[in-house]
């Protein structure tokens, strides 16, 4: 289960802000982003990845307005973290 922290606190639908998610082992964090604006997602700690595929730490990834996408942790290490700015649709 991811838990939402940050500036904001949870996502709430068409919140524009940045939050932090931190995923626990085995989970996975759901995204849509919103039509509005493009999403910015960054990886902080850990390891993720979206069908199958690898995501770099330390990489600020832009989603394009409409996208879905779920974002998974085989291991977590304590946490996978994440910064997300942009409306999220939740």
């Amino acid at each position: 289960m991811a838990s939402a922290g940050g500036a904001a606190g949870g996502a709430a639908s068409g919140e524009s802000s940045t939050k932090r998610y931190r995923l626990q082992k085995e989970s996975e964090l759901r995204v849509e982003v919103g039509w509005e604006a493009p999403l910015k997602l960054q990886l902080l700690s850990g390891t993720a990845e979206i069908f199958g595929t690898e995501l770099p730490p330390a990489v600020s990834m832009i989603f394009p307005p409409g996208h879905k996408s779920a974002i998974f942790t085989w291991w977590g290490y304590g946490g996978t973290r994440w910064d997300c700015r942009g409306r999220l649709r939740c």
